[in-house]
């Protein structure tokens, strides 16, 4: 996780399955982030409190970021998720099941930015970024490639949008 990004958890039982969320907490470059640490054959996800804050995840290798819109009367709650799959568990089938409960969904991959490094660079991760606009209608995604160069500085090398969508 980023050294200015402060992370704590608290479990929530939803059935059988346990889902984590992360609480919102403010970063000492006061900017306001909402970070989901990558946990091993789990979802991953964080409530966004409809406030207008970015919400960042890492390192994607081919997990799935996730946004999703719940509506229960006249309440409504933005989700956004890191979901586990491969050799650390996959919890695809988990997400099918939860995505029939909800309003409107979004997945995509951040691993699909990790192409095209200069020669000479490797790959040093891969962030998923979801990035809000202020009035929470719609949101972007983003895969944010890391690269390591030879002096040992890791740089972003590519920034893609990924995944676009309305949420209200």
């Amino acid at each position: 996780m980023p050294e200015d990004i402060p992370n704590t958890q608290y479990l929530y039982e939803n059935g059988l399955h346990q889902f984590h969320y992360d609480k919102f907490e403010r970063s000492k470059h006061n900017h306001d982030w909402g970070y989901i640490p990558f946990l091993p054959n789990a979802v991953n996800c964080i409530n966004a409190d409809f406030d207008d804050r970015d919400i960042l995840s890492f390192n994607f290798t081919g997990c799935l970021m996730v946004v999703w819109l719940e509506v229960r009367g006249s309440n409504r709650d933005i989700f956004v998720g890191h979901v586990s799959t491969g050799d650390f568990g996959d919890c695809k089938d988990i997400w099918d099941g939860m995505k029939t409960d909800v309003k409107r969904w979004y997945e995509f991959k951040p691993s699909l930015a990790l192409k095209d490094f200069p020669p000479g660079v490797y790959n040093g991760g891969c962030y998923g970024a979801i990035s809000f606009d202020p009035g929470f209608r719609a949101f972007t995604g983003f895969g944010i490639a890391l690269g390591t160069y030879p002096d040992g500085i890791t740089r972003v090398v590519n920034k893609e949008i990924l995944c676009r969508g309305p949420l209200l």
